[in-house]
């Protein structure tokens, strides 16, 4: 117990409250598109969003990387951007 207020709480991201899981998962969504958006441009082209589904732990097959993409550009331009950069991981780590 720390000044009598209980235990600690356990360590790790499955032990967090909702709101701190929401946002750690909204930290790390952040982080990934950062990574991935080299000209940091706001948006991932194909290529740069293809990049994060042949790494691992996914290791997607063009056809379904593509498929993806198309599924997940609402607007058509080509590219993602942060909000459909969401559905599109999202999609991706329940696939």
């Amino acid at each position: 117990m720390v000044g009598g207020d209980g235990p600690l709480p356990k360590s790790g991201p499955d032990q967090l409250c909702v709101p701190c899981r929401v946002c750690c998962r909204k930290k790390l969504l952040e982080q990934t598109f950062a990574r991935f958006d080299l000209d940091s441009n706001g948006y991932l082209t194909i290529n740069e969003a293809s990049m994060i589904l042949r790494e691992d732990p996914f290791c997607f097959p063009p056809d379904k990387v593509l498929g993806l993409l198309k599924r997940f550009d609402k607007d058509g331009n080509g590219k993602l951007d942060y909000r459909e950069f969401a559905g599109f991981y999202a999609e991706a780590r329940a696939t």
